[in-house]
């Protein structure tokens, strides 16, 4: 057995970020390593050829990759700093926040390496230095420096805004869909310290994830979002220093209304696209339309629903009317009723 974790990741991964400060909030002995172009076909091959990051090595010599299932497997081993609540109700509100941040709020994240050319570059140089096993790639050379890796990188994130209908063209959607969670959140903020209370959870790390690696360090997201929301650089700084398993996680009777407010904001675009979503890819399309939006289906987007459907599914009636107190009826129709479940 190792003596610790590993995690193999990148500066710029959103979902590197989250892992990251999961392990930290939990105090668990780790290391976080880059995925490098050397050692990057045997991390593939011990992770059953999952070529993404992170990848979790655990000290049983395990593998788990994707940042949710590292939390999930995490939360198990590691009651005493679970970091899911145990009220079944506020846990599934947790998946759900979750399931936004890593799928939702990822777009905004995304938006200045899609559209801003220096951003992109400033950003795929990070990511060619961390494959060649350095933390910083340095005062930046000029043009000497673009070599293939930042190259491809670079070309690889003008091309994905197709994917999350996001480009120049959709700039107000985007920056609408960030500024009504950003306020929110920011008001929420005034009520807890964290998204579910006094206590850190899953959705806290994911939303960490996409400042940290995002909107509080590329330089024009930051130049951005930092002067407008404040209170999310100091929400990314306690999240940054907090031990999971000490304060309290809110239930539906005691959440503050705010939280409501929070998941009426993130559920506004995000309910329909899941409902949307669910039936193209039911129907085996590319892609999912809901009112005068046509995005591309995601088949990952909709392995999440499904897993988070059936936590809501196994809940009693009683604990299905709380948590649609707390979710709003939209995003838990979008979760329950899509799968044709009744009470």
């Amino acid at each position: 057995m190792q003596a610790g974790y590993q995690l193999y990741g990148a500066r710029a991964s959103f979902y590197t970020q989250k892992a990251a400060v999961m392990l930290a909030a939990m105090q668990l002995p780790h290391e976080v390593l880059h995925k490098t172009a050397e050692n990057g076909a045997d991390i593939e091959l011990a992770a059953g050829g999952y070529d993404k990051v992170p990848v979790l090595r655990t000290p049983c010599d395990d593998w788990v990759t994707d940042s949710t299932q590292i939390g999930l497997h995490l939360d198990t081993e590691h009651p005493e700093a679970a970091i899911l609540p145990t009220d079944p109700v506020m846990r599934c509100a947790a998946l759900i926040a979750d399931d936004w941040a890593d799928e939702w709020l990822l777009r905004a994240a995304l938006h200045w390496r899609v559209t801003d050319a220096d951003n992109r570059r400033w950003t795929a140089r990070h990511v060619a230095a961390n494959l060649s096993g350095d933390d910083d790639p340095g005062e930046d050379p000029g043009s000497a420096y673009d070599h293939p890796a930042v190259a491809y990188i670079s070309d690889f994130w003008a091309r994905v805004g197709g994917v999350n209908r996001n480009g120049p063209e959709y700039r107000e959607e985007i920056l609408g869909l960030l500024t009504r969670t950003a306020d929110a959140l920011s008001a929420h903020f005034e009520q807890r310290p964290f998204l579910l209370g006094s206590r850190v959870s899953l959705p806290d790390f994911a939303i960490f994830g996409m400042l940290e690696a995002g909107l509080l360090w590329e330089p024009s997201a930051k130049a951005f979002f930092e002067p407008r929301w404040p209170a999310m650089a100091a929400y990314r700084e306690r999240v940054r220093s907090a031990h999971a398993g000490t304060g309290e996680w809110d239930s539906a009777a005691t959440a503050p209304e705010t939280l409501a407010r929070v998941f009426d904001a993130l559920g506004s675009d995000f309910a329909p696209f899941l409902t949307a979503n669910a039936a193209a890819t039911a129907a085996g399309e590319k892609e999912a339309r809901w009112g005068d939006v046509t995005m591309r289906a995601r088949g990952f987007t909709e392995k999440c629903r499904q897993a988070t459907g059936a936590d809501i599914a196994a809940l009693t009636a009683d604990q299905r009317t709380a948590l649609r107190s707390v979710v709003g009826a939209d995003l838990l129709a979008a979760y329950w009723a899509a799968d044709t479940l009744s009470d």
